[in-house]
């Protein structure tokens, strides 16, 4: 279930959804003018580039090294 945010921030972005939506422009459209403004970070679904690639590494680095860890521990 997604909780709406009544951030000023958020409200900004949803008068910009809805003036482009009254403009023609469809779903795709709206994100690539977001991504462009904003960033990758906007829509959350960032493409794996140069610049997100500690976004998609991290997590499995966390992953392994918390595996090292707990092997380690076990280990008598």
């Amino acid at each position: 279930m997604y909780t709406i945010s009544e951030s000023e921030f958020a409200s900004s972005i949803k008068l910009i959804v809805d003036r482009k939506i009254d403009e023609g422009l469809k779903e795709d459209s709206i994100y690539e003018f977001l991504r462009e403004k904003y960033g990758d970070w906007i829509v959350y679904d960032p493409q794996l580039n140069k610049n997100t690639y500690i976004l998609w590494l991290l997590p499995l680095l966390l992953f392994l090294l918390g595996g090292a860890i707990m092997r380690s521990k076990i280990k008598i």
